[in-house]
This record gives structure tokens, sequence and C-alpha cells, in this order.
């Protein structure tokens, strides 16, 4: 028989768990962070292994643990911002300027003079795609009237360039050492620390657009001064940097493929092209280029159109 005052065992081992749990609880809740935003990480964005190469070039963000002033900030976020950029890109040591188109992973370079591959292909622009490390020279009707529409691989390392939005992505220390005037240009100039080296660069007090950089390169382990003349943000467009239409990329990536771009940049090559490149040169049907090359049946097969109804390509 149970007292009437006396509580039961049970009863006080469950009444402490409950009150352990409540606690618990308590503390998770108070722990919470406010606005937190749900990421969902089974897209492909998350596994797509380029992902943290397209995040340094493409999703650039303040990293808030950097020493840097104040004043700088809101210039510094205004370039994060920009979708991209065009400048003559200058050596001080070289004769010559480089012209640089920048939209996203796309980078496109026009040379000052025509250069020639090692097997004698002239050429006087260069298209790189920045996440995959690809980069393709061609020969534009300016200087190449009789060119073929075909474009050949470049060694893409010769042609990068740490581009201005990177420089301002790695600081890891930022002050303005003193306010001058370059030609038109009110420019801070400010002192700064990155992984890269340290330095001087030259900013655009009113829109952060770098105008000079003049720092220690901690890899070449030499003074290295870079002048970004002309520099715009903001007024890349498409025609700026797509391969002409239909012109070919010789050995794709590496894979041996032949890809036919549509006046689309170089980021939206893929090798699934091959398929249609492979019908325009026969005359034949994308679902029978397909068979051809994914099932190996004989291109004799298909009927050929005929030639003299099919459009030659033009350059554009």
């Amino acid at each position: 028989m149970i007292s009437k005052n006396k509580i039961p065992k049970n009863t006080k081992k469950t009444a402490f768990i409950f009150l352990v749990l409540l606690i618990v609880f308590s503390f998770i809740w108070a722990c919470k962070p406010t606005n937190t935003e749900t990421i969902d990480i089974s897209g492909s964005e998350f596994e797509d292994p380029l992902t943290a190469k397209q995040k340094v070039l493409l999703d650039l963000r303040l990293d808030k643990t950097a020493d840097i002033d104040d004043e700088l900030i809101p210039l510094l976020q205004n370039m994060f911002d920009a979708e991209s950029f065009e400048f003559n890109y200058s050596l001080v040591e070289s004769e010559e300027d480089l012209k640089y188109y920048i939209g996203g992973r796309d980078m496109k370079v026009v040379l000052p003079k025509i250069y020639y591959t090692a097997n004698g292909e002239p050429y006087d622009v260069v298209y790189l795609e920045r996440v995959r490390e690809i980069g393709y020279t061609y020969c534009s009707k300016q200087s190449c009237e009789e060119k073929d529409y075909i474009a050949e691989p470049a060694d893409y390392f010769d042609y990068e360039i740490r581009a201005p939005r990177e420089f301002l992505n790695s600081l890891t220390y930022a002050h303005i050492s003193e306010e001058i005037t370059i030609g038109k240009h009110d420019v801070y100039v400010v002192d700064f620390k990155a992984p890269f080296g340290k330095g001087d660069i030259y900013l655009q007090s009113y829109s952060g657009l770098p105008l000079k950089v003049d720092y220690w390169d901690n890899n070449l382990q030499e003074q290295i001064e870079i002048e970004f003349k002309d520099i715009r943000f903001n007024s890349v467009s498409l025609f700026d940097i797509r391969i002409p239409s239909e012109v070919s990329l010789t050995d794709f990536h590496g894979s041996g493929q032949h890809v036919t771009i549509i006046g689309a940049p170089l980021s939206k090559a893929e090798t699934d092209n091959f398929e249609q490149m492979l019908a325009d040169q026969l005359g034949i049907k994308y679902s029978e280029a397909f068979q051809i090359i994914h099932n190996g049946t004989d291109s004799s097969e298909f009927t050929k159109v005929d030639e003299s109804k099919t459009k030659k390509p033009q350059i554009v």
C-alpha cells in the first residue's frame, strides 16, 4: 500500500529525466542562431569537383577576418559584385599590351599582332576557360580572311593572369597610405598584404577599380608592376567573349574529339557537340551521327545529303 506522503520511485525517476531533457532542449534552443539558411547539399553544385575553383573565381566575398580600412570595404564589395571586366593588361617591363575581356568563367585575349602555333597556324586571339583551365587560339577575320574554321589548343597558363578582382579578393591587409591623382582619376594608394605577396595597389577612389599593382611576388621571388589600362567593369557582352559561329575546337579538353561552337563562349563547349559537327560534316541527321559515334554504326548506312544544298558556314 502506497503512503499518501511518499512519492513512488518510478515517478521520481520519470520527473528527473523530464527535467534533464527540459534543460538540454532549453540550452539548444538558446544557442540556435537566428536568420539561419537551409542549404541543400544534394545538388550538382556541391558534387562538382570544379566547385572549389569556381568559388575562387566567381563567388567572391570579402574576408571578414582581413584587416581592411573601413573606407575600402564598400569599394571592394563593389568590385566583387561586378559581372565583367575589360582592360589593357600591361607588364611594365613589356613593350606590348594585351586586351582582356573577362566574363564569369570566360576570358578572351586580343593580341597586338599575329603569332603562330608550333605547327605554323596563325592566331591573334586566345579564348580561355578559367575553371577547366583550357585555352584555344584563333585567327580573327581581320587578320586572316582565308582562315579555316579551326581553333587550335593553347597553353592556358601562357595567357592566364591574376585578374583585377582576384587581386582584391586575396587581401588579408589593406590600408590607405595616401591619396593621389593619376590622370583624371582620384586614387587611393593602398598598402596591402596577400598570400601571393605584398606591396601597393592603386584603387580608383569612387569605384574601387584597380589601376595599378606594384608588389613583391612570393612565388616568383621578384618585384612585379602591372597596369590595368582603360579598365571598365560590367561592360563586357556575350559578343565580346563568344567564339565565332561554326568554329571547331580541335582535341577538346584532351578528349581527342572536335567540338563545334555556335556563337557561344568556351565555357559552354561540351564534347556532346561533336555529334552535331559530325552530322554537319556528313550531311546526316543528329540521331544518325549519334549512332556512328556511340554504337559504331558504319556511316555508309546513312544517306548523305546533297552537298550543293548545304550552306557554307560564315565567319562572324
